[in-house]
């Protein structure tokens, strides 16, 4: 540890610990930090340090080159005694629990239940970086935590979540391992939406629900339909008249895609019988008959009269939610976004 009255010689490096505590610069709250000096030569750098008995010289090793956009850079690390370890950081602006968990914080959340953009966006970034980890055959060792998140803010100024990495383990690469990492981030997610008192929609939950799935991937949950207008349903729709209908038609196997219970609603037997009538015949037997009537109903909605009893494309997308409520999730993680445009936010 360098002394503080008498800088280090050219060359040289040193940590110098403040003896003090950081706070928050967004919050004004206390933050698990200590605030220190990185002097290498005549430079010196204003850091962060954290401490615990937990940190080991092993983690720093293995993840001091490791980079992602939400990862915050490990500089040093040395031993404070047999059982304490000291990480140094760059300097983070806050706490994630100082400016979200508390009454008086930041807002995540969307008016009706979603995640708004900012916050949705993290969560993708954090996928990311776990997905990233997982691919060197690491794992985090005690998942994604509320200690170990920090907020940064930047030169725009935008703020960015941040994730310390300090510990992890070696994995085997099996799913079972994996599984306790994209646990501890939909723990964590859930966890925003009760201490806000959010009663969270369907379409959230599903996109939460998503992570860490067979079928998941960061392009899937960067274009998941919880945040899809009308529009973007029916063209999603038609989109399904391009597929490879026997391997859709397998993929619809164990879904809750199907035929709505007979009786049909009114509206949806008007859809049958007016089909039939133009010679497009339908099996209720086979799920990805429904799915094709509904895409060639949007698609002939005004020479089919349909607007006689919908009123318009918008509505009937609203009836086709009633008669499916998990109808756009499902196909989507199944089929992803292959044929649907890029969606932005």
């Amino acid at each position: 540890m360098a002394d503080q009255d008498n800088p280090p010689c050219e060359g040289f490096e040193y940590i110098s610990d403040l003896g003090e505590r950081s706070y928050g610069s967004i919050s004004g709250k206390i933050m698990n930090l200590s605030n220190g000096h990185h002097l290498v030569g005549q430079y010196v750098q204003e850091v962060m340090i954290k401490k615990g008995v937990h940190l080991k010289m092993k983690h720093f090793d293995i993840l001091k080159q490791f980079q992602h956009s939400c990862a915050i850079p490990l500089l040093n690390f040395y031993p404070e005694s047999m059982n304490m370890g000291r990480l140094i950081i760059p300097k983070v602006d806050d706490a994630f629990d100082n400016c979200f968990l508390g009454i008086e914080t930041e807002v995540l959340f969307d008016s009706d239940g979603g995640m708004n953009r900012f916050f949705r966006n993290s969560v993708i970034e954090l996928c990311d970086m776990i997905n990233k980890l997982h691919g060197m055959n690491f794992i985090l060792k005690d998942g994604i935590t509320v200690p170990n998140l920090y907020v940064q803010k930047l030169s725009d100024g935008q703020i960015k979540i941040m994730f310390l990495l300090s510990e992890v383990k070696e994995s085997k690469q099996t799913s079972a391992e994996g599984r306790s990492d994209w646990n501890s981030l939909k723990v964590l997610v859930e966890r925003c939406f009760s201490e806000k008192h959010v009663q969270m929609k369907s379409v959230t939950r599903s996109w939460i629900n998503f992570i860490g799935q067979q079928s998941f991937t960061i392009d899937k949950m960067r274009g998941y339909p919880d945040n899809w207008n009308w529009v973007r349903k029916g063209e999603y729709l038609m989109t399904l008249k391009s597929r490879d209908h026997r391997a859709l038609q397998n993929s619809l196997r164990g879904t809750g895609i199907t035929w709505p219970d007979e009786p049909l609603p009114y509206e949806l037997q008007i859809i049958v019988d007016s089909s039939a009538s133009e010679g497009r015949h339908y099996s209720k037997e086979v799920p990805l008959h429904y799915l094709v009537m509904l895409a060639n109903a949007y698609k002939h909605f005004y020479s089919m009269g349909l607007h006689d009893i919908f009123g318009d494309l918008e509505i009937f997308v609203k009836y086709i939610e009633v008669w499916t409520t998990t109808i756009w999730t499902e196909l989507f993680e199944i089929i992803g976004i292959k044929y649907v445009r890029e969606i932005l936010w």
